[in-house]
């Protein structure tokens, strides 16, 4: 299993993107910072539209805080399939001009701590996460040049000390080191620090450059001629890596979704109705009749999908699902409001009734 944190989610992206890619199926499953509400209760006999009224009432003030993925690839010829894990730790992190907010139920937690759940690394070393609205106000931001004021209002008072000290250091390298290094490397907390310390060091020095290192910024002694280069050729590198920084977590969503790929869950819609509402935009108010409605409009943009069923599911029909004609699951158990939905992007999937 990979345990996936902001530590090296950089270096697990590419392994994980070529998994999925050549997955046949995937499997989720999600970890949430509460699913309670003591004020709405759900009925064996909700209708599809009051089911969904109330999961997103409920759900409303909550985030996924662990994300699963399980991505399953067949073995010609043979009847098995490779299967390869992912775990990942999710966490809002402070963005600029936005007062982001995680609410937590008691319960959740507990429920958490008793299987293990690891708070520290969720704290310390989770996976942040913008939605497209989220995106859209950084991209607004950036081109109205107003991005680096904005991150001046978020950094923490440490962050902005180690600014301060970090102009000092440089300016006295750059006044007792005339002729002997020619670089000085800095070790940078978060990326909203890393990119004041680019744009800091350069207002305040003509004769240096910046460049980005993991966790680092280091500064190097350049020429006018070349520091003129460098400039023109810069470019809005450091905004674009600034946001991509708060991507995260939905640069794996959007590859869900992209992909195409048939996914497998259990109770799926609360985590696909989470996954909508955290990493894409508010859900839509009203689940509209005989159609997966707004709800799904952006997993579905990107192609068509096949046939599909929201009914409850008590014991019989079995459903069995099929890929391209061949089974490859069947269960009766218990199913709730829809123990499978098997494809966040409908696509290539039949599920097939047999009494």
């Amino acid at each position: 299993m990979n345990d996936v944190t902001n530590n090296n989610f950089k270096e697990i992206y590419p392994q994980l993107e070529h998994t999925l890619k050549n997955a046949t199926f995937i499997a989720i499953d999600s970890e949430f910072s509460g699913i309670k509400d003591e004020n709405i209760k759900t009925s064996l006999f909700d209708s599809i539209e009051e089911r969904y009224d109330k999961n997103r009432n409920i759900i409303r003030p909550y985030i996924i805080v662990q994300f699963g993925i399980t991505a399953f690839q067949r073995i010609h010829d043979e009847n098995q399939y490779n299967a390869e894990i992912f775990n990942f730790f999710i966490l809002p992190k402070s963005i600029p001009s936005k007062n982001r907010q995680v609410l937590w139920d008691v319960s959740s937690m507990e429920f958490l701590a008793e299987h293990e759940f690891d708070f520290n690394k969720l704290a310390h070393h989770s996976i942040p996460y913008i939605d497209e609205q989220e995106k859209e106000i950084l991209q607004q931001q950036i081109q109205q040049n107003t991005l680096i004021y904005n991150i001046k209002q978020v950094i923490s008072f440490t962050e902005e000390d180690t600014l301060k000290n970090t102009i000092n250091e440089v300016a006295k390298w750059l006044a007792t080191n005339i002729d002997e290094t020619n670089s000085f490397k800095i070790k940078t907390s978060s990326p909203n620090l890393q990119y004041l310390m680019h744009k800091e060091l350069r207002k305040h020095f003509p004769n240096i450059w910046t460049l980005s290192g993991n966790e680092s910024v280091t500064v190097i002694k350049v020429e006018p001629n070349t520091r003129e280069i460098l400039s023109e050729e810069e470019d809005l590198i450091l905004e674009n890596a600034l946001l991509e920084s708060y991507m995260g977590f939905s640069k794996v969503f959007n590859l869900l979704v992209t992909l195409k790929k048939p996914i497998i869950g259990h109770n799926v819609l609360l985590d696909l109705m989470f996954m909508y509402q955290q990493f894409y935009k508010p859900l839509p108010q009203k689940w509209k009749t005989n159609s997966l409605g707004g709800l799904f409009d952006y997993f579905t943009k990107f192609g068509y999908y096949s046939d599909y069923d929201l009914k409850y599911e008590i014991y019989s029909p079995v459903p069995k699902i099929r890929l391209n004609n061949e089974l490859i699951y069947s269960d009766g158990r218990y199913l709730s409001l829809v123990y499978i939905i098997v494809t966040l992007l409908f696509s290539y999937v039949v599920i097939e009734y047999y009494y």
